[in-house]
């Protein structure tokens, strides 16, 4: 695809569609959402690498710690669950300890 330049600092690189550049990316495995195109990061820092440690979040995942540390009680977030208002694969149902 592209072709390695003279060190003349040629700005010149061929145009490539989004496709093209997706097809290009690596394929990462989700344990629950299975495998999926991933993205690296646009920066590489050698002092600082960039690497994942766990897999990306499924969406709406940690919207009950989210929405607790807003101040919804464990009874708000679970209405709005109930109600389809919250609606995610990662949400569930939690319950209050009892007291």
């Amino acid at each position: 695809m592209a072709r390695v330049l003279p060190r003349q600092r040629d700005p010149r690189h061929p145009v490539v569609t989004l496709e093209e550049l997706l097809a290009e990316q690596p394929v990462t495995t989700h344990p629950l959402a299975g495998d999926y195109r991933h993205i690296p990061p646009g920066a590489r820092l050698t002092a600082t690498p960039m690497r994942a440690s766990r897999p990306a979040p499924l969406p709406g995942q940690h919207n009950h710690e989210v929405l607790k540390e807003a101040g919804y009680s464990d009874d708000d977030i679970n209405d709005l669950l109930t109600r389809g208002v919250l609606r995610s694969l990662g949400s569930r149902v939690h319950r209050s300890p009892a007291g």
